[in-house]
């Protein structure tokens, strides 16, 4: 009862929360005159977003449940049709921005972005419960993916930029200009020469390669052991949509800062998707074994393999930051760009390889 009416009031929290950053979305374009109007829309939309959808999700599950109305058998529409979707969202946003004026961009373009965001995520579970055919309610899989787009995050990305920015401040301070202001960080040259500098790449590497992955992985997990299991099935589809939940509030942060290439980013957030869903997937069938069967050793081998995935993506995600950044501080020597080229191929060619072997693993867990 307590936790039904603590669902409730949850969503009825977001629901309100969401309707204030909706607010301001809606008026920013006629009170601002700032030159990164479109940055800002895209925030507070953003940040509309996710509050709204899940305020809405929860508190109608929460009052169902409050009031004893059973939850439908889980039976989501296609993934084809939500993957046709991303493809117009995508096609549709890159217009926006190429063609449209700033003030009408930042009413067109942010809806078109969180679709690209959310789409790829949904696609994932759709394909993974239909194929299943799983026994799991709406209820449920709006319980996981809301710990994995709203709880997960806000513990595992706090941790983290805690982390960044005491790492970050010790570059910063040893630099031998630190006394110069941080105005160089305005050009790209300077910004790239810090990326590559080894300090940096370490603070990276271990930030990136070693921390997210061993955080995220268990905290993301987390909603699965806690609404109780019942069946293999079960926590193979729960982990994924936790996965899935947290790609997708990934994907609109991402795709925010970097809308010069924004379509590309987007392109880029399928892989993440599978690799956060499989990764957590993996970890849901860790928590069945510990749980269900009494196998810690399971949770131990799920645990490692999850971490192992995405230390691989993301080691490779950096590997394609660095090479860019080589780029920009190499524009006058031809041989290094060509090396650049070929760096950036074959970690494109890697990241290639490891979505279709993701994509493979998935495939073959979502039997039935």
């Amino acid at each position: 009862m307590y936790k039904r009416l603590a669902v409730t009031l949850f969503g009825l929290f977001l629901l309100l929360l969401g309707l204030g950053f909706l607010g301001a979305y809606l008026i920013l374009p006629f009170l601002y005159r700032g030159i990164n109007l479109l940055e800002v829309s895209l925030a507070l939309a953003s940040l509309a977003a996710l509050p709204l959808g899940f305020g809405l999700a929860l508190t109608y599950q929460g009052l169902g449940a409050l009031l004893g109305h059973p939850s439908r058998r889980f039976l989501p529409p296609p993934a084809r049709l939500m993957a046709l979707g991303f493809l117009l969202a995508l096609a549709s946003g890159e217009i926006v921005l190429l063609f449209c004026p700033p003030r009408l961009a930042s009413f067109l373009f942010p809806p078109l972005h969180i679709l690209a965001s959310a789409l790829p995520a949904g696609a994932v579970v759709a394909f993974v419960g239909r194929r299943m055919a799983s026994d799991s309610t709406w209820r449920a899989i709006t319980l996981q993916a809301s710990h994995g787009a709203l709880l997960s995050p806000f513990l595992a990305f706090g941790l983290e930029l805690f982390t960044l920015l005491f790492l970050l401040g010790a570059v910063l301070l040893f630099r031998p200009d630190r006394g110069a202001g941080l105005d160089w960080l305005e050009d790209p040259v300077s910004l790239s020469r810090l990326i590559l500098s080894p300090p940096v790449l370490m603070a990276g590497g271990v930030i990136f390669v070693i921390v997210a992955p061993f955080l995220e992985e268990f905290i993301k997990s987390l909603g699965v052991p806690l609404l109780g299991l019942q069946k293999r099935g079960d926590a193979f589809l729960w982990g994924v949509t936790c996965g899935a939940g947290f790609s997708a509030l990934e994907g609109l942060i991402n795709g925010g800062v970097a809308l010069e290439g924004w379509w590309l980013v987007m392109l880029f957030r399928w892989g993440a998707t599978l690799m956060h869903a499989l990764a957590s997937g993996l970890m849901g069938l860790g928590w069945y074994g510990f749980l269900a069967r009494r196998r810690p050793w399971q949770l131990l081998g799920a645990y490692g393999a999850s971490v192992g995935v995405h230390a691989l993506w993301n080691s490779a995600a950096m590997a394609l930051i660095a090479l860019s950044s080589l780029a920009l501080i190499s524009l006058e020597d031809p041989l290094a760009l060509v090396g650049v080229g070929m760096g950036a191929l074959v970690t494109l060619l890697f990241m290639l390889v490891l979505t279709v072997a993701m994509s493979w693993c998935l495939l073959y867990l979502a039997r039935r």
